[in-house]
């Protein structure tokens, strides 16, 4: 048998090699995307929240009772924020609720005096 004369069976069985594995690589990434696997946090972290609520300029820091800093805070709406998953974005008073603070202690914490 003379195997100079198969050389040209190689270049098939390369090509079926590669698109196994270019179709195996589409299926791994497919399947992150459909299963979710290695998701991306889409949501931010309390602290981060309450951070992000603290410079928003909505956050004026005039309120004089706790009423007043409470309806302040609940009135600052982060994009991004749903850490209850309803598919609503959450306020200030709810990181800070999340957080463990009471009212006067988020305003503090969000340099207002």
């Amino acid at each position: 048998m003379n195997f100079r004369n198969m050389k040209g069976i190689s270049l098939p069985v390369e090509t079926i090699v590669i698109i196994t594995i270019v179709i195996l690589v589409l299926v791994v990434i497919a399947a992150f995307f459909i299963l979710n696997v290695g998701k991306r946090q889409t949501g931010i972290v309390d602290e981060d929240a309450r951070g992000r609520g603290c410079v928003d300029p909505r956050m004026t820091c005039k309120a004089t009772t706790d009423q007043e800093k409470s309806n302040m805070m609940n009135t600052v709406i982060l994009n991004n924020y749903d850490p209850d998953g309803n598919g609503k974005f959450d306020s200030l008073l709810t990181a800070c609720t999340r957080i463990g603070y009471t009212v006067q202690n988020c305003w503090k914490a969000c340099g207002c005096p």
